[in-house]
């Protein structure tokens, strides 16, 4: 049977205030999950930094003066102290009005429709995702600078190395083998270093900690349920743009032979 104009917009506007508060809700899990992968994002920028001057370049390190690896602790102090804090405010930030927050209940409650709520939640996703790269970059650069590193790597392959797997016993490090391009230039035996770089890893530390790991699987089980009120919401509307055009037809026609469908 099909449904009155009032009828589905009526179902609209309930579906608009089940997104409302659908919104307030994910929000409230997002930040849950962000509290604590901050803190575990700080814990690994500590740790991964460890395993580098420790472990992996000890010999570098030790070349360090005193007051150089004073000043090296410093500043990973610093970045791990960042990446926590720029982990836990991600939700600062709205799709089209940089004014206002996300974290602001009245804007929150402006979401209506669902499709605005799945582009947050990407926007979330992403952002998310950039500040792991960001941090794994400013490290790379700062042992390159350090000359903790045995040579220095070209951003190009820094930047591409996001998707190399991860070395075996370590969460953060990936193993990397470069072929230098002044070899290939001259015709020559190219010359192939191993370098092994930091490159933190969103997969890793929800795979080695069942909580956080939880708490992301409850995001996207929401964000399942969000898809699904966005196929009920996209096809209630289409529903009531039919049902309108179909009464205004139904206003304006006159046939005496045929007269309009009721």
């Amino acid at each position: 049977m099909t449904k009155s104009i009032q009828q589905l917009e009526k179902d609209l506007a309930d579906l608009e205030k089940q997104i409302s508060e659908f919104a307030l809700t994910f929000s409230q899990k997002y930040q849950q999950y962000l509290d604590i992968l901050s803190h575990l994002a700080r814990g690994e920028i500590i740790l991964v930094s460890y395993q580098v001057c420790t472990e992996i370049y000890p010999q570098r390190f030790l070349e360090l003066t005193t007051n150089q690896r004073q000043q090296l602790q410093e500043q990973i102090r610093n970045y791990a102290n960042s990446i926590e804090n720029r982990l836990n405010n991600a939700l600062d930030f709205s799709n089209n009005e940089p004014s206002k927050t996300i974290q602001d209940s009245e804007y929150l409650a402006n979401f209506k429709k669902p499709q605005e709520l799945l582009m947050w939640s990407n926007n979330v996703e992403h952002k998310i995702h950039q500040v792991f790269i960001h941090y794994s970059n400013l490290l790379n650069q700062y042992f390159m600078e350090l000359e903790i590193f045995p040579e220095n790597i070209p951003p190009k392959i820094l930047e591409n190395q996001a998707d190399s797997p991860s070395l075996n016993g370590y969460n953060s490090l990936v193993h990397l083998i470069i072929a230098s391009d002044e070899s290939l230039l001259e015709n020559k035996e190219p010359k192939i270093s191993n370098i092994i770089v930091v490159n933190l890893k969103l997969a890793q530390l929800e795979f080695n900690n069942p909580t956080i790991e939880r708490e992301h699987r409850q995001i996207r089980s929401y964000y399942e349920q969000l898809k699904n009120i966005a196929q009920i919401y996209k096809k209630t509307e289409q529903e009531l743009t039919i049902a309108k055009s179909q009464a205004a037809w139904r206003a304006l026609w006159y046939d005496k032979f045929n007269p309009p469908v009721n």
